[in-house]
């Protein structure tokens, strides 16, 4: 069976303030009873009362002040404590692994073949969106492609719409002719290719700074040494990098 622990002594700053009150307590009512055993007259007993009152009530305001302000400064100094010990952004990206953050290959929401430029059309891609994909990426064998964003694939069909000429079947245009349309002065292949690519290991703020050296990226893939060649083991979307911050 085991011994329970003793119960820890208190603090010497409690002993002291509790010795005082008691001594002075009782000190004080044994004088008062003196005082009163040789009066006579109710003024007299009066006095003494009128003597006694305040100095209890200074004695408990200035204990319970004791008492009060010390608890708040220990309140005080544990937050300040919290706030010192809490850890950067940086320092919490830096903790959390590529590993445990990515949506695994097998679960991304994807376009995937080995030629899916000539496979997929933008119906296809389309329809993709319509499931509540903001963002497809496409795969070529597994390997990173592009990541077809919602906003780009809508402001193609407004740009296919408002150039005059019919809409084809979606079904009939082909990735291929899709990633080589411009939308202003920029291919949308190029739009669409902006992505960083990882090792397994890394950790997401590796993942964040070789996101944001590629201008517009929003996007990284994780591979097994951070190869685009290689084949992709997860994805990662600039949300999901900052989703954990405290």
């Amino acid at each position: 069976m085991s011994e329970s622990n003793p119960p820890e002594a208190k603090p010497f700053k409690d002993r002291l303030a509790w010795t005082v009150f008691l001594c002075s307590f009782f000190g004080a009512i044994f004088i008062a009873t003196l005082l009163i055993n040789k009066t006579n007259t109710e003024a007299q007993i009066d006095k003494v009362f009128s003597a006694l009152l305040p100095l209890f009530g200074t004695w408990a305001g200035t204990i319970l002040a004791f008492y009060f302000a010390r608890e708040n400064f220990d309140s005080a100094n544990q937050s300040v404590q919290r706030m010192v010990n809490r850890l950067t952004p940086d320092q919490q990206l830096a903790q959390v692994s590529v590993r445990q953050a990515m949506k695994p290959f097998k679960r991304i929401e994807a376009l995937s073949d080995p030629a899916p430029e000539t496979k997929f059309s933008v119906r296809e891609l389309k329809e993709k969106v319509e499931e509540g994909n903001t963002r497809v990426p496409i795969f070529a064998d597994q390997k990173a492609l592009c990541v077809v964003h919602e906003g780009t694939l809508n402001k193609y069909l407004v740009s296919k719409l408002s150039s005059g000429s019919p809409v084809a079947d979606l079904s009939k245009i082909k990735l291929s002719e899709f990633l080589s349309h411009k939308l202003g002065n920029e291919e949308i292949r190029s739009i669409v290719t902006k992505f960083a690519v990882v090792k397994m290991d890394a950790s997401l703020a590796d993942a964040r700074d070789e996101m944001l050296k590629i201008k517009g990226a929003q996007d990284v893939f994780v591979t097994a040494s951070g190869s685009p060649s290689e084949k992709v083991e997860g994805w990662l979307t600039n949300s999901d990098i900052t989703r954990d911050l405290n």
